[in-house]
């Protein structure tokens, strides 16, 4: 049976931000606990519940795991915090570089079943490749958590390994294959309290347990990715490239070897490598994997 470290000391206030800073990029994932208010998740909160009642969110959250894309033009309230200040100078800060939206979902795992919405241990990159790795996905939680409520779960240090395989004999399975990289007993719990908000990194291994007790456990994902950063592959969501400061990047696209692309698509959009590459197109599914 695996031990999970349940220590808190990923967790900062915003007055220790240098100090969070540096744990990230030491170990690929970092919490707040004051990032957002009690009026900002009240307003987040009512903002998804009238959402849901007027159609705009329309997952059943009693049978499944329900995900939604594009929320931000699900509500103003959710295209409101997208852009959110504190949010935004924390994560460009994480990153280092202006920053721009790659796409927004909320996730729920349901009040009334109990034994679903377990997700195996994966790294967010094989889902969406970019030219650059500087993507942070930053999640606002939106209701106290257990042990049993199937919080999430990271390996500190895992985005060190660069991208690891999520296939098998060349299809994307959605989950990671190269299992001797999966370190569980280095795993760790990030138990939040409603109005957390964590950050982590494309390449950090996560996962999470199938939810055990009989209330909902909610996030808000707003996937961030520096300006220069190009999807090579993967869905695309209406949300993708959406602007949360002005766009610096000149048009130009950062690979990880340091190479620039000059044409980054029509409107500094999307270089459509596929020629289909839209939200209400048939999603393409890939996996990168690098030696070395």
């Amino acid at each position: 049976m695996i031990s999970y470290n349940m220590t808190e000391n990923w967790k900062f206030s915003v007055k220790q931000k240098e100090n969070a800073i540096s744990y990230y990029h030491k170990n690929g994932v970092v919490g707040f606990h004051d990032l957002l208010n009690s009026d900002d998740l009240n307003s987040i909160l009512n903002g998804i519940t009238e959402a849901v009642n007027n159609g705009n969110i329309k997952f059943n959250s009693d049978k499944f795991e329900g995900y939604q894309n594009d929320i931000i033009f699900c509500h103003p309230i959710l295209e409101k915090y997208v852009k959110n200040e504190q949010i935004c100078n924390i994560t460009r800060e994480l990153m280092g570089m202006p920053i721009e939206l790659q796409h927004a979902k909320v996730a729920v795992k349901p009040k009334k079943n109990k034994t679903i919405g377990g997700i195996k241990w994966h790294q967010d990159f094989p889902f969406f490749p970019h030219t650059n790795f500087d993507l942070i996905a930053c999640s606002i939680h939106l209701d106290d958590e257990e042990i049993d409520s199937g919080p999430l779960k990271v390996i500190p240090k895992s985005h060190e390994l660069g991208v690891l395989s999520h296939c098998i004999d060349g299809k994307f399975i959605y989950s990671c294959t190269d299992e001797k990289k999966i370190d569980e007993s280095k795993s760790m719990v990030l138990k939040c309290n409603a109005g957390d908000v964590t950050f982590h990194h494309c390449l950090t291994l996560h996962s999470s347990e199938p939810k055990k007790n009989d209330r909902e456990r909610r996030l808000i994902v707003f996937q961030y990715r520096a300006q220069d950063a190009l999807q090579l592959s993967g869905a695309i969501w209406k949300s993708n490239g959406y602007q949360v400061e002005k766009n610096t990047s000149n048009g130009k696209v950062r690979f990880s070897d340091g190479l620039i692309l000059e044409n980054r698509g029509i409107d500094g959009r999307l270089f459509d490598i596929y020629g289909k590459l839209r939200p209400d197109e048939q999603k393409q599914k890939t996996s990168i994997s690098y030696d070395g």
